[in-house]
């Protein structure tokens, strides 16, 4: 095997190594963008900025009562914080209570 076909080798080598790379990187892009998260599930809907609440954490409202004993997606939107793996709105508060 000559020089220049040593060289030819290790440069598609080096192409396919950088190929398989990059593929792996759009698929792990891929996964954080559909949960950025974690969250098995991933329920945050288009158009909303979901947060995790886990415990010990500071609840995103003084009014959520919801399960403490596991983590939570949340999101606010007009009529409060919702968790949109329940459907539940934790309604804003009246401003005179």
């Amino acid at each position: 095997m000559g020089t220049s076909e040593k060289l030819t080798r290790g440069i598609a080598g080096v192409l396919i190594s950088g190929g398989i790379a990059a593929a792996g990187l759009e698929l792990a892009a891929g996964a954080a963008y559909a949960d950025p998260y974690g969250h098995v599930g991933g329920n945050c809907p288009a158009g909303h900025t979901c947060g995790k609440w886990c415990p010990g954490e500071l609840l995103p409202g003084k009014f959520v009562t919801w399960n403490m004993n596991f983590c939570h997606m949340y999101y606010y939107d007009y009529r409060g914080v919702v968790d949109p793996d329940t459907g539940t709105v934790y309604a804003w508060p009246l401003q005179n209570e």
